[in-house]
């Protein structure tokens, strides 16, 4: 694998950086994405009672509606 090294302007420092492209950047420090709360996981699987199926999920969103009142973003994500 060939590494593409390309030169700051020359107004700036004279330090070379490796090329966007070539997959040498540092991972992120965190998961991307929404995480999930393990509390709200519990809450929908103890709601939900089952498997879930996959041609239930308005009945299952209408559950969890009923349940707290609003469809959170992490029972969403917990369904899901």
């Amino acid at each position: 694998m060939s590494v593409t090294l390309i030169e700051n302007t020359p107004e700036a420092d004279t330090q070379t950086r490796i090329h966007p492209g070539s997959g040498r950047r540092k991972a992120h420090a965190y998961n991307k994405g929404g995480q999930l709360d393990p509390v709200a996981f519990e809450q929908v699987k103890d709601l939900l009672q089952g498997a879930p199926q996959r041609d239930m999920l308005i009945e299952y969103l209408h559950t969890i509606q009923d349940e707290f009142n609003c469809l959170h973003a992490r029972h969403l994500r917990a369904l899901s």
